[in-house]
């Protein structure tokens, strides 16, 4: 059935149930208003529906027409920041979750880093490439219509850019001055875990404590996975059902237990924040500069390779230069005289009148110290040294976000 307005797709001649006509398309949505669950439009569908606006999203999926001639293959794209007004919009009435998510409009939090959760990058292109048709990326015939919903998760909560604004600032200049330390914000930090909890459980997708130990995978497989498993914490976001309708007010996202759970749970969480503020060095007052201690440690990390490149080289042009040194050092000790007179040298009767001779005996002197090292058993473990020198010298999913990946880059819902 076809909607008024539009005009059916037909089939190409000669099309058949077996070889049927077959149309991919790909829709690509960035801050998607019709986001099931999330969407503005789609949490408030009485409204856009007043406002003669569907509030529903194009369906994903491969359909065919009654004969099976015809067939069309949808792929949709959404991509998002966590908290957006637009396409994250809170589920239930949170006055933190709502402040937090009007600072969200403008998202300068995503300055300190994010996350991604849902689909990855790889596998998320070549499923489109996939659904192009585009077969010299993926072997076989274009796969069925998905849906692939990607959200940008901040390591900071819009709520508090107010407070962290100013010091993006100062950070700026310290920045460019190669600053070795950088203004910290102790009050901001302190306030976050806090927060995070009063924001996130204005969302479904939420995760109180207990649920921590639930199957995040399908329970009973080999693969099954809890959301701890998976590196959930508590009240941490999955961002795991945005392609469910869900509309504002429709689904509370904590049980009444959980509800009581949270006044405790924060004032706990905001009591860890400030004493780990007092105990960072200034009190995070005072931050490293990242920046420049990364710059410093490239130097360290070069020193002691050119160092040992440096005590390798001369160990492998000093095994040659021993070699000529060792074969006088043998006759001179096959003299033994030369040790014997240089013992009666050092009588003091006859030293007297052999002081004229001494003369004589200097030279000689000189060569049974050079013949000394030679004869001595310490320097014979030299050549092996030298030896041993020379050697160190020489996935997509359908209509649902993929499971966030173990340890993530970032930290999530935060």
């Amino acid at each position: 059935m076809t909607e008024a307005g539009l005009v059916p797709f037909a089939p190409v001649p000669n099309a058949t149930a077996l070889k049927p006509s077959q149309t991919n398309e790909v829709f690509g949505f960035v801050q998607n208003p019709l986001r099931p669950n999330g969407g503005f439009l789609a949490r408030f569908p009485d409204l856009s529906k007043a406002l003669n606006i569907d509030p529903t999203m194009v369906a994903a999926g491969k359909y065919k027409s009654a004969d099976s001639k015809t067939v069309l293959n949808t792929s949709t794209i959404d991509v998002t920041w966590a908290y957006d007004p637009v396409a994250d919009f809170p589920a239930v009435f949170n006055v933190f979750s709502l402040a937090n998510s009007a600072l969200a409009a403008l998202p300068i939090n995503l300055l300190a880093g994010a996350s991604i959760a849902g689909d990855p990058v790889i596998p998320l292109g070549l499923n489109v490439a996939s659904v192009l048709g585009i077969t010299g990326l993926v072997l076989g015939a274009p796969a069925d219509g998905k849906a692939w919903y990607v959200t940008a998760v901040p390591n900071e909560l819009p709520i508090l850019t107010p407070i962290r604004l100013p010091g993006l600032g100062i950070n700026a200049v310290l920045g460019a001055l190669n600053s070795p330390y950088l203004l910290g914000n102790p009050v901001a930090d302190a306030l976050e875990p806090a927060l995070k909890i009063l924001v996130n459980t204005g969302y479904t997708d939420v995760l109180a404590p207990d649920k921590l130990a639930q199957c995040a995978t399908a329970c009973g497989t080999a693969d099954a996975k809890t959301w701890a498993e998976l590196g959930y914490q508590a009240y941490d976001r999955t961002f795991q059902t945005s392609a469910t309708p869900t509309p504002f007010g429709s689904v509370e996202p904590l049980t009444p237990e959980e509800k009581k759970a949270v006044p405790g749970d924060s004032w706990n969480a905001l009591v860890d924040g400030i004493k780990a503020e007092f105990a960072k060095p200034f009190w995070g007052i005072l931050v490293p500069n990242n920046g420049t201690q990364s710059a410093a440690a490239t130097p360290a990390a070069v020193k002691p390779s050119a160092v040992k490149a440096a005590a390798a080289t001369p160990v492998v042009e000093a095994a040659p230069v021993a070699a000529p040194v060792a074969p006088p050092a043998t006759p001179v000790a096959a003299s033994a005289p030369a040790v014997q007179v240089s013992a009666p040298a050092a009588d003091p009767a006859p030293a007297a009148p052999a002081a004229d001779p001494a003369p004589v005996s200097t030279p000689v002197a000189p060569k049974a110290e050079i013949s000394l090292p030679a004869n001595d058993p310490a320097p014979a473990p030299a050549p092996r040294a030298g030896g041993h020198r020379g050697a160190v010298a020489s996935v997509g999913s359908d209509n649902s976000d993929a499971p966030k990946a173990s340890a993530p880059t970032g930290h999530r819902g935060a």
